[in-house]
């Protein structure tokens, strides 16, 4: 979320790596150097590896005069560490969490749905190629016959909630849950 709260804070110390967006927008300015700051702070102290991987215009909108100055700004101050793909206005990105989808399959043919795949081509094209072996396996996605059944059946499309309103994919539970009720007490591990 556009905060920074614990949770955004918890998201960094987990991080390698931090994708920025950034609103063509001036008040989306402030909150940058903002976020770079704690960005910063979490590096120095929590997470060494922390890194920003590059900052990425959103919500361009080219009728304006507003946008491309904005762009101009973060391009000039920030230099290689922009993406070159920019994410645009789009009234499809904006209808796709109401239906419990990505844009990319709500309407791939839409701009915002090409310009977020022109993003993860670019990201891929400049990803460093792991150095050990077993971080590489790690990085490899399985395949679907190693996928537990649950899992398998969870990655069918997204239906829409109670009103066409979405609430993401319903997922079985898992495998052995009744088996572990009543629930552990969470802090001595016992029942």
């Amino acid at each position: 979320p556009p905060s920074l709260g614990l949770l955004t804070i918890n998201a960094m110390v987990a991080a390698r790596d931090l994708i920025v967006p950034v609103q063509c927008e001036y008040y989306a300015l402030e909150g940058l150097g903002q976020l770079l700051g704690n960005a910063e702070r979490v590096r120095k102290s929590l997470n060494q590896e922390l890194r920003i991987a590059g900052i990425l215009l959103t919500m361009y909108d080219g009728r304006t005069n507003l946008s491309p100055e904005v762009a101009e700004d973060v391009r000039r101050h920030f230099g290689e560490v922009v993406y070159d793909t920019v994410i645009p206005r789009s009234v499809r990105l904006s209808e796709a969490p109401s239906f419990g989808q990505p844009a990319v399959t709500l309407d791939p043919a839409s701009r915002g749905a090409r310009s977020y795949l022109a993003l993860a081509e670019e990201i891929a094209a400049h990803e460093e190629p792991a150095a050990d072996p077993g971080e590489q396996a790690r990085a490899q996605p399985p395949d679907a016959t190693t996928l537990p059944p649950q899992a398998s059946a969870a990655s069918g499309a997204a239906s829409p909630g109670p009103g066409g309103r979405g609430y993401g994919v319903v997922t079985s539970l898992p495998a052995g849950i009744d088996k572990a009720w009543p629930p552990l007490e969470p802090w001595t591990g016992s029942s």
